[in-house]
């Protein structure tokens, strides 16, 4: 394969989507391996800017991340030693690789540390990898690999107790209150969250608001979790169908893709979709930011009301 654009790299930084995708292509072991490990030196050595340091910070993640898919593809086809020589589908007997082999390393042990962190990094989807950096970008932060785990490990997953809890500013939730005057429930709250909501009736992990009745005004920043979230959407929904929730307004993540978001906002009557990012308040005081940008739905009579006082946080659609 040609890699025109991956030498052009180390020298006048071809664009980084062009070089991603090139590493992308990239189906021989030794050579990907080998091209990681010239952009760790130029990531380590070359600080003439920030921006160069970011861009093969970047590259080296997506390298990594490559390595990882070729090493995984490998042990589905037996490529790679599994312990004896086995038949391929033609029932040609073949002799695996070892780890050592595959990657063109000097070493066991320098083969197990890639193989290991590169197949860790390609459990991750690229969405995730890339709102990591785009965060870390906004933060003002470098890029490196360690910087993007801790960014995914941090990411909002929004239980209902314990330290890993986000609580809405209250600033979104005044907005909130000014429409409807009262809020009546917050069906995923806690004690502290509460404090800010001042919803009249509040439910935790303990008392699960999933079995309870949400009468009134709703205000709801649910568990972001896979399968607590679409549990609390189609409560919220039902909840409003048999006539218990005459209001609601909605704090997710903007995942318009999934089935979650996609239910929700086929009902709503309006929708704002943020124009920066949360910084929601963690017990202590602490301040987090999630990966991705945040929409706040909206459910009730009241549509133009909500447009007129959200209008300034971001873009509002919707029946108004």
């Amino acid at each position: 394969m040609e890699l025109t654009v991956l030498k052009k790299a180390f020298g006048e930084l071809a664009p980084l989507n062009e070089v991603r995708d090139a590493i992308s292509l990239v189906s021989n072991p030794k050579q990907i391996t080998d091209l990681h490990k010239r952009i760790e030196a130029a990531r380590k050595y070359d600080n003439k800017t920030a921006e160069r340091r970011n861009y093969f910070g970047e590259l080296a993640i997506w390298s990594e991340r490559h390595i990882g898919t070729l090493i995984a593809e490998a042990k589905q086809t037996g490529m790679i030693k599994l312990g004896r020589p086995c038949a391929d589908d033609k029932g040609v007997i073949v002799t695996p690789l070892s780890l050592t082999e595959f990657l063109g390393t000097d070493s066991e042990t320098e083969a197990k540390n890639i193989s290991t962190r590169s197949q860790k990094l390609a459990e991750v989807t690229p969405k995730q990898i890339e709102a990591a950096i785009e965060s870390l970008k906004l933060d003002g932060e470098e890029v490196s690999k360690a910087a993007v785990n801790r960014k995914i490990k941090g990411a909002h997953v929004g239980h209902n107790s314990g330290e890993n809890e986000w609580y809405t500013p209250a600033e979104y939730i005044e907005q909130y209150r000014a429409i409807v005057q009262v809020i009546d429930v917050d069906p995923a709250s806690s004690k502290d969250a509460n404090a800010v909501v001042q919803a009249r009736k509040f439910y935790d992990a303990k008392s699960d608001g999933l079995t309870k009745k949400w009468v009134g005004s709703v205000w709801m920043n649910p568990p972001y979790s896979s399968g607590l979230i679409e549990k609390f959407a189609a409560k919220l929904l039902e909840e409003i169908e048999c006539g218990n929730t005459a209001s609601a307004a909605v704090l997710v993540n903007n995942g318009t893709e999934t089935k979650w978001a996609q239910s929700l906002l086929g009902k709503c009557n309006a929708v704002c979709f943020l124009s920066t990012r949360v910084k929601f308040w963690e017990p202590g005081g602490k301040v987090s930011i999630p990966l991705q940008g945040q929409m706040l739905l909206y459910f009730g009579a009241d549509a133009g009301l909500f447009a007129a006082r959200y209008r300034s946080m971001g873009v509002v659609m919707g029946n108004y």
